[in-house]
């Protein structure tokens, strides 16, 4: 198959006090009750934010097999999709500092390689405690890291106008 496609899967943290869902139901219910939310809805809405989260709770799930709810393209830079791909997928760049689009940059060449993502049914992570706020060392990190991730980002952009030309009216830069 020549088709670049990996296979999305949605995130959400869950307060500490309730039982980690396993099923869909579960999920929405916790999510109604505002005991679940997506994943670092508080600091980073964008990273992990799916569009369709209401369609996706209502369509019924299969425990048997899953499904794609639908394709996109990554037009985002700011999201850090969650995905099982295969060894088509491009090697993380560990140049990028912690919380500096150390994540989102691997979705961003995606987007350049022209790899579709398909937001899976019935599939979903859960990370156990809810974040509000980065945590000051965390702050820090990003402030001391600033000058080499600028330096860094001008270098990447240019790398993937040369490499990918083509695509340059279709992916944004990452900023």
């Amino acid at each position: 198959n020549e088709t670049n496609l990996v296979l999305v899967h949605r995130r959400f943290e869950v307060a500490e006090n309730v039982p980690v869902p396993k099923l869909k139901k579960e999920l929405y219910e916790l999510y109604q009750n505002k005991t679940a939310y997506v994943f670092h809805w508080f600091f980073y809405p964008f990273g992990h934010n799916i569009p369709k989260l209401k369609s996706w709770f209502k369509t019924k799930e299969n425990l048997n097999e899953t499904s794609i709810s639908w394709l996109t393209l990554n037009t985002y830079p700011s999201w850090e999709p969650q995905f099982v791909g295969d060894d088509r997928v491009p090697f993380h760049d560990e140049r990028f500092p912690y919380r500096i689009r150390s994540n989102t940059h691997l979705a961003h060449i995606m987007c350049y390689q022209n790899f579709s993502f398909g937001i899976m049914n019935d599939v979903f992570t859960v990370h156990r405690g809810i974040k509000r706020k980065l945590k000051a060392y965390e702050s820090y990190e990003i402030r001391s890291s600033k000058y080499v991730f600028l330096r860094l980002l001008k270098e990447f952009n240019t790398n993937l106008s040369m490499y990918y030309p083509h695509m340059e009216g279709k992916c944004k830069i990452l900023d």
